[in-house]
């Protein structure tokens, strides 16, 4: 796997393969003929990522919380009419969310937004909406951090 430009829900598209991907990516790591390759940080980082079973739990949480709405989205980025279903996805993407925020807020699996992290979060926001000195709350940052969540290996 390498990084590359995407749009907004293929990361998540990514993210659905690489835990469908699992199994093989774990064989793959674990085979001999892998071991004596030369590794370099990035690679590092995703063997790390691989092993970790925290990391592939935040995965499943992310996606189940946010695939109805991806759903949704990809109805709105077709010809076909589809307002009803779209508000039927809106509405179960709202449920999602509802049901998956005590698993999205467990900072056990996806961390803390306290101190430097959270910085780099509002000066990322700042940078892109171009807003500067706004007070915010920890948990919309929370949520808007999910939106650019990036894992190593993507």
């Amino acid at each position: 796997m390498r990084g590359a430009g995407t749009r907004f829900a293929t990361w998540f598209y990514a993210m659905h393969r690489a835990l469908r991907m699992k199994p093989s990516l774990k064989a793959t790591i674990h085979n001999p003929s892998f071991a004596s390759l030369s590794k370099n940080d990035q690679v590092a980082a995703c063997i790390q990522d691989i092993e970790d079973e925290v990391f592939w739990k935040a995965i499943y949480c992310l996606l189940r919380a946010v695939f109805p709405a991806l759903k949704a989205l990809r109805y709105c980025n077709s010809n076909i009419p589809a307002m009803d279903k779209i508000y039927f996805l809106v509405k179960e993407a709202d449920e999602a969310l509802q049901q998956s925020r005590i698993l999205l807020d467990d900072q056990d699996l996806f961390g803390s937004m306290r101190g430097s992290s959270l910085q780099e979060c509002i000066k990322e926001y700042d940078e892109v909406f171009g807003e500067t000195n706004t007070e915010r709350n920890d948990q919309v940052l929370r949520y808007d951090f999910f939106i650019s969540f990036n894992f190593h290996f993507f």
